[in-house]
């Protein structure tokens, strides 16, 4: 029903697991783009991959996801082409509106 009323739902998380709900088919034809931003541990760094429909086992590539700094990710289109992207906020208000980040004292 979503398609029908051009609903674009929004997935946002924390942690890979929560989007991976059994096989990762389950989600494959709902979700359009996913875009992977950095990781901060290895078994999340697989998890993502998987979640991108790539190899798991590849150390390059866990790394990369490791090493990525603020504003980089990988991206995933709705035809499965993957690349590395950098996304830049135009508007600060939005920047600070979204961040998750807390305070400083």
């Amino acid at each position: 029903m979503g398609r029908s009323e051009l609903a674009v739902p929004i997935i946002s998380t924390q942690l890979v697991t929560d989007a991976l709900i059994g096989d990762r088919e389950s989600l494959e034809n709902l979700v359009g783009a996913t875009f992977v931003f950095g990781m901060r541990s290895d078994g999340e760094a697989a998890r993502a991959l998987t979640l991108l429909g790539l190899d798991a086992d590849d150390k390059r590539m866990r790394r990369s996801l490791l090493d990525l700094r603020a504003g980089r990710c990988l991206f995933r289109d709705h035809r499965g082409r993957i690349e590395a992207i950098q996304v830049d906020v135009v508007v600060p208000a939005l920047l600070r509106a979204f961040s998750t980040t807390p305070a400083r004292s």
